[in-house]
């Protein structure tokens, strides 16, 4: 099955290769109706005889299945016939002959379509007006073809049944493998949305796995004059009070960020259901365009609209996309608010440890940024990197068990309160249960791990280089740079050169040496930060 280009409606016939002249002065049928074209399926006539083409051709003319049309496509030899069925791979019905340039000749492309273009939707009706040369029982079990026929027993009547027999079966493979395709993709769309951060990247896929199945199922076969490709769709959400354009593909782009009022070029119909009140989740399927409606876990609404041309559209599959998709929303949405509620009790945290501690204002905020840059510098991962970012903020945790005597005192601790505050890192994991696994573990090893040493003479575990966890060695340079640069009761600012120096003098020694590179490198961002987050500052 295919669709004909809008240029070329008027012209198409049935009759391709055969003469106008030779049928009599017929005309042509023509696709295009209310403004919609004809869609059809393709049936190839492969014999030698022109005139089997010709009575063939006059007999199918005109038939039709509901909305679809044949189209006939005509090949007089088995070189004719291979080359059609290699430019066409959606072929839906092919009449053969047996015997043209060889008795072996329909055999032949037989074994073409389904040994080597591995073609087994085709529907092959072999006939024959030599029934001796190939003896049906043979062919039949030992080819895969799907009925035969000797050319005198193909009456009109017959004729017509065959091709409806042909066609239904046809249809109903496809409509298999399109069913296949769409689970398959909604299966595959489901999991892939999980890799989306951003509420608005993540409509973004909703709305690219909804067009791939819409439009893009197995032989698709309907175009709309009016109909451009680039019109694709929308995602509608509730932004405080307003319905606010989330998302957007093709020349709905622009429209992003944009109140609902202010969307052009669709239907008023669509509008006015947007402006409704709707109870229950609904599906608008009409000929142009399809509306979804999914009203979220916190009442939120979310409108996905898709601009399609497409009548082969399997509601079926739309409603188990829907409903996966909702689903995916409502966990994605319900994440999010995890992940928030996670960021703002770290950061209260860490709020609590720096008041504790007068010594270290904006000492966190400094070290998280800090340490998020290096992260960026070493490649890591984006989602790594802003777990580092995050975590940082708890790489002092352990001094809420301190006593304010020894953190705030403003002379120089002695062996035994040094010991006392060397505890801080030794933090329990229980202490961040409550976080997502990979971020606890990234806390966890930042916090405990912060003052071990590239030569093993850290604390408390005396790790050793790579043994140290890269967000514990980011977070240890992130630490002392920021410490040395700012003053302490117990010492003057070092100024930023000299403890650029340091820096290097200690790879190796203190500091992963790869990493005290990369900030040598960057020690321009560094500047800027540490200018940005000054001590009292706002």
């Amino acid at each position: 099955m295919s669709y004909l280009n809008a240029e070329d409606s008027e012209q198409v016939s049935f009759r391709n290769n055969i003469p106008l002249d030779a049928l009599d002065g017929k005309i042509s049928n023509i696709f295009k109706e209310n403004n919609r074209l004809k869609v059809y399926y393709k049936v190839l006539i492969v014999d030698d005889e022109r005139d089997v083409h010709v009575i063939t051709d006059m007999v199918l003319d005109g038939l039709d299945f509901g909305s679809f049309g044949l189209k006939l496509l005509h090949a007089y030899s088995e070189r004719e016939a291979k080359q059609i069925l290699l430019q066409h791979d959606d072929i839906a019905v092919i009449l053969l002959d047996v015997v043209m340039e060889t008795e072996k000749s329909g055999i032949e492309i037989v074994s073409f379509i389904r040994d080597k273009l591995k073609n087994y939707d085709i529907q092959i009706i072999l006939r024959t007006g030599q029934p001796g040369a190939a003896l049906e029982e043979e062919i039949i079990r030992n080819y895969e073809i799907n009925d035969y026929k000797t050319k005198t027993e193909l009456t009109v009547e017959k004729l017509y049944t065959t091709i409806f027999s042909a066609i239904r079966n046809y249809r109903n493979i496809i409509t298999i493998k399109n069913q296949k395709a769409g689970l398959e993709m909604i299966l595959n769309a489901s999991k892939d949305l999980f890799k989306y951060r951003s509420l608005q990247d993540f409509f973004k896929g909703i709305l690219v796995q909804f067009n791939n199945l819409i439009t893009n199922t197995t032989h698709s076969m309907l175009i709309n004059e009016a109909y451009t490709k680039e019109k694709k769709g929308f995602v509608i959400s509730d932004k405080g009070n307003r319905l606010v354009v989330y998302a957007a593909t093709g020349e709905y782009e622009r429209f992003i960020g944009s109140e609902v009022n202010m969307l052009s070029d669709i239907d008023d119909e669509v509008l006015a259901l947007i402006h409704q009140h709707h109870d229950e989740d609904f599906i608008k399927l009409s000929e142009d365009y399809l509306l979804a409606y999914h009203k979220g876990i916190t009442n939120n609404r979310n409108y996905f609209y898709i601009h399609h041309n497409n009548i082969e559209v399997d509601l079926n599959l739309v409603k188990v996309f829907l409903s996966n998709v909702s689903t995916a929303l409502d966990n994605f949405l319900a994440n999010k608010t995890r992940i928030m509620n996670q960021r703002n009790l770290i950061f209260a945290l860490g709020e609590i440890v720096e008041k504790r501690d007068l010594n270290t204002s904006k000492h966190t905020k400094r070290v998280s940024k800090i340490a998020a840059e290096i992260a960026k510098w070493a490649k890591l991962p984006d989602e790594m990197i802003k777990n580092i970012e995050l975590s940082t903020s708890l790489h002092d945790i352990g001094k809420i068990a301190v006593s304010d005597s020894i953190l705030n005192k403003k002379d120089k601790l002695t062996s035994e309160e040094f010991e006392i505050m060397k505890k801080h890192t030794e933090i329990s994991l229980e202490l961040f249960s409550i976080l997502d696994h990979e971020l606890r573990t990234i806390a966890y090893n930042i916090s405990r791990h912060h003052h071990e040493q590239w030569n093993g003479q850290g604390y408390p575990d005396r790790l050793k280089g790579e043994d140290i966890p890269i967000e514990a060695r980011i977070a240890s340079i992130a630490d002392v740079l920021d410490a040395l640069t700012h003053k302490r009761p117990y010492k003057e600012a070092w100024c930023f050169d000299d403890t650029m120096d340091y820096l290097e003098k200690q790879k190796g020694i203190q500091f992963d040496p790869v990493l005290i590179d990369y900030v040598i490198e960057n020690k321009d961002k560094i500047r800027e930060i540490l200018s940005k987050y000054n001590e009292g500052d706002e």
